[in-house]
């Protein structure tokens, strides 16, 4: 499997595909894992192995704060000036925003209101307009 980190992170993104074509959730944790074996950069498998971690727990936080900061690395201070005013239209930017909103909802029910205010990504949609 070699290629540059961007076909990696293509290669990674096509296995969550394939974990959210299934219902069984063993099959969702393994392709997400086998996704982040490919790429560590890969932002929705934090999504979907965060989704099945349980509410509240510390590891369910940091999933999601790993998902939400990969998901930043990979589109860049480029790519935030760069779609601003249609960030939300990018298919680039999904991946980030499901771990941004994933990072909120778990900041909002462990009470850290303003952190959650501060993370949400209809905040980030817009401060990017």
């Amino acid at each position: 499997m070699l290629g540059t980190a961007a076909d990696l992170l293509a290669q990674a993104q096509d296995h969550v595909y394939d974990a959210w074509e299934t219902n069984d959730a063993r099959k969702q944790i393994a392709l997400a894992r086998k996704a982040l074996t490919i790429s560590p950069h890969c932002a929705d498998a934090y999504v979907v192995l965060a989704g099945h971690t349980e509410r509240g727990s510390k590891e369910e936080l940091e999933l999601w704060q790993r998902g939400h900061q990969v998901g930043r690395d990979c589109l860049g201070t480029a790519g935030f000036e760069q779609w601003a005013g249609e960030f939300w239209l990018r298919l680039e930017t999904r991946p980030y925003l499901r771990a941004r909103l994933g990072l909120a909802c778990a900041l909002w029910e462990r009470g850290h209101k303003l952190g959650a205010i501060g993370t949400h990504p209809v905040r980030a949609a817009l401060l990017a307009d």
